[in-house]
């Protein structure tokens, strides 16, 4: 618990001083400084290091280990990419940044909204996941963001350290006073997420975070089981909104693109309502394996979160019951 407070600590000088330097250099030139930080974290944050580069081998058992390294390296570097862009989320803002962005299948989208009863916008820690909100907002669309109860001080949170939730809840302060997003945190009244709904508006919420409902766990890739929600698609089944998976990746020139799949098609008639809930989730676990895949360096959230150390080393979850896909 010390040691891990002590990371934290050390993490928020790093944020609040090295971070804050970007604020006055151009934002031509940031993605290339917040890649020089992400190699300089990678050879002193040896701890972190090492626990991606083995979580990447469960995750990809065919790469040597070479490719390994080189790979939680530019993980770490995306991280750290995402991050500046969070801190000096203002900054970025002001200068038009978020403009700059690529939205793919914008149809799927607007399909969905015909329909007249909002959308869930289904996303995972993958990329700079959060992008997908100023690339929305700022196109007129009304966003709402189930975020992490992480952040409030009750008993079932209490082994969540002082500096772990300062640090984490600056990331998320900062994003519901700069975006154009209204937050929504789990564990409140669901109300509030039915009417955001039936006003057709959009609601985000991730898959693999703590957004309600039941926990499944499914293989993926090379580890034996992951844990995701199913709240997402309970609520579509109880509220008929649509289901869209969203996915933001980021080129080699830094370009971002947002693409938005084709609705999964929950049936509501269905006489099995769990079945169809799984077979939902089930969807969507294929489509982000099919994007871990393609861009391996886009899955450091995964890696570093409270449980990264125990979901791959499966010393937690290979007891548990995995859904067959």
């Amino acid at each position: 618990m010390y040691l891990r407070e002590g990371r934290f600590f050390f993490a928020l000088i790093l944020r609040y001083s090295v971070v804050y330097m970007g604020a006055y250099l151009p934002t031509s030139i940031i993605n290339k400084y917040s890649r020089f930080i992400g190699k300089i974290a990678y050879i002193i944050d040896q701890l972190n290091g090492k626990k991606v580069a083995k979580n990447l081998k469960h995750l990809f058992p065919e790469k040597d280990t070479k490719q390994i390294q080189n790979l939680a390296k530019e993980t770490i570097q995306q991280l750290c990419l995402a991050d500046f862009e969070n801190t000096l989320i203002e900054k970025l803002i002001a200068e038009g940044y978020y403009k700059k962005d690529n939205v793919v299948g914008l149809n799927n989208l607007n399909a969905a909204l015909k329909k007249g009863k909002g959308i869930i916008l289904v996303i995972s820690h993958f990329g700079p996941h959060l992008q997908v909100i100023p690339a929305l907002g700022f196109r007129g669309h009304t966003v709402n963001q189930v975020s992490n109860k992480l952040y409030e001080s009750n008993n079932s949170q209490s082994k969540v350290g002082f500096f772990e939730k300062l640090y984490r809840s600056s990331s998320l302060k900062n994003n519901g006073r700069y975006l154009p997003v209204k937050m929504i945190k789990v564990g409140t009244y669901m109300r509030p997420l039915f009417d955001h709904l039936r006003n057709n508006e959009i609601v985000i919420a991730a898959i693999d975070g703590k957004t309600g409902g039941k926990t499944l766990y499914f293989k993926l890739l090379g580890c034996k089981s992951y844990p995701f929600s199913t709240g997402p698609f309970s609520l579509a089944y109880k509220t008929g909104a649509a289901i869209v998976p969203s996915f933001t990746v980021r080129g080699k020139d830094d370009s971002i693109s947002i693409i938005l799949e084709k609705e999964i098609v929950i049936d509501r008639n269905s006489t099995d309502k769990e079945a169809e809930i799984v077979k939902c989730t089930s969807s969507f676990v294929t489509l982000l394996e099919k994007y871990l895949t393609k861009f391996p360096d886009h899955c450091g959230r995964h890696f570093l979160g409270r449980q990264a150390s125990v979901i791959f080393s499966q010393q937690k979850y290979d007891k548990q019951p995995v859904v067959d896909k």
